[in-house]
């Protein structure tokens, strides 16, 4: 009879933490969770719950919604997370780089000598070459697409990476 206790005990249990599981899926629920208590604590709990990895894939990918939700979350007093998030904005930069620079220009909490450059993640130099080639083809791309006044934006980034990695271009 104990173990039919048991595993009832264990399924109830399992039914309350299921909510705090699903707290941090969509940008949608994180914006809500950043309204109700801060970016300082919804970070901690995202580092706490190993859910960091899977946000920072999302922001890489340059879906606007993630786009978002990275610079909501980037101002935060834990600088490793922070870190990714700019690593990530990095990487978004080659699939949606006009969002990426115009979200940057708005809410002017990360700079683009920060977003503009090659993630520490990147490592040997044939990768490095391979991104740079990716990131300034994707740059060159937008710039071409966009006369107003996105075009500057594209620019500046361009000026900044070039200036920090002019060897691998």
């Amino acid at each position: 009879m104990r173990l039919p206790i048991q595993i009832l005990s264990f399924f109830f249990i399992s039914l309350i933490s299921l909510p705090s599981l699903a707290r941090f899926s969509t940008p949608e629920k994180i914006f809500q969770q950043v309204q109700e208590r801060g970016v300082n604590s919804v970070v901690a709990e995202i580092n706490a719950e190993y859910e960091q990895d899977q946000i920072i894939h999302h922001i890489s990918t340059g879906d606007k919604q993630w786009l978002q939700v990275a610079f909501k979350l980037a101002p935060n007093i834990h600088p490793a997370f922070s870190q990714k998030i700019i690593n990530a904005l990095s990487m978004a930069l080659i699939e949606n780089p006009v969002e990426v620079l115009a979200l940057a220009k708005t809410h002017r909490s990360l700079s683009f000598t920060d977003i503009c450059n090659m993630p520490p993640t990147i490592t040997g130099l044939n990768q490095q070459r391979a991104f740079a080639k990716k990131m300034i083809g994707s740059l060159k791309a937008a710039e071409k697409a966009n006369k107003g006044k996105d075009r500057n934006n594209i620019e500046s980034c361009i000026w900044a990476f070039e200036q920090a990695h002019s060897t691998y271009l």
